[in-house]
């Protein structure tokens, strides 16, 4: 079964998938399995589309290097998803121009760096690409675009987050990723640590992945968000900064 409820960032959908073993709390028993919706109307368009298979499978957009910015984890994050989904493409030095112009041909784009949530102007949010200063990927930018494409995992931070004014509107990456024609988007609602992010990201696509052995499969997105999360929390129990922050938004 399957219950909608409104409230907070658009609406969320909640899954029930019934297990034998009670845990300590309702996540843990796997009879919810959170994601989010900016509308119902988009909630349906994303069930009826259906993304061009023919297209090659993952675009990975990393910026691990910035002057004062240094991110380890990022080159870790990419290595990792490269060996699980043979033919990744990795766009180095990426630049707004790169990025618009390769999203059309992959079905899957995983950005790996830092974003940047403007609340003054929240179409001026963007991610942090090597030409930001002059020229930055904007949610305006995303908005824009209309594609038919299967996932985007914005490993970036305050890519779900929205100024408290406009917290029922997803004013923000995961939201104009979902509404440009993405089916599934992870997104972050604060900074993450580097080495979790790396741990939490090659988690969900061994998920998705069957740990590497089959072709990704973005419907599994929701289910694998879930299980990196349990995967961290069990870890680190005491510190939810490093495995609450990711959301699944689709269906």
């Amino acid at each position: 079964p399957a219950a909608t409820s409104s409230g907070g960032t658009g609406t969320q959908t909640t899954s029930a998938h019934v297990r034998s073993s009670p845990g300590r709390a309702l996540p843990d028993t796997a009879l919810v399995i959170s994601s989010y919706t900016p509308t119902v109307r988009a909630l349906g368009h994303s069930r009826a589309s259906r993304p061009d298979t023919a297209l090659p499978a993952s675009l990975v957009v990393p910026v691990p290097d910035l002057p004062g910015a240094e991110l380890p984890g990022v080159t870790v994050e990419t290595a990792a998803i490269a060996a699980m989904i043979p033919g990744t493409h990795v766009l180095a030095q990426p630049t707004r121009t790169d990025v618009l112009a390769a999203l059309p041909a992959y079905r899957i784009v995983h950005f790996s760096g830092q974003g940047y949530a403007d609340w003054t102007e929240p179409t001026r949010s963007h991610l942090i690409l090597t030409d930001h200063a002059t020229t930055p990927l904007t949610v305006a930018d995303i908005t824009a675009l209309n594609l038919d494409a299967d996932l985007a995992y914005l490993s970036a931070c305050g890519t779900a987050l929205a100024p408290p004014r406009l917290a029922d509107e997803s004013f923000h990456f995961t939201g104009a990723f979902y509404l440009a024609g993405y089916r599934h988007v992870v997104g972050a609602l604060w900074p993450i640590n580097d080495d979790a992010a790396a741990k939490f990201a090659e988690d969900f696509y061994s998920h998705l992945t069957n740990h590497g052995t089959t072709p990704p499969s973005s419907d599994l997105a929701a289910h694998a968000l879930h299980r990196a999360t349990t995967r961290l929390r069990t870890q680190y129990p005491m510190a939810p900064t490093l495995w609450a922050a990711h959301t699944h938004t689709g269906r």
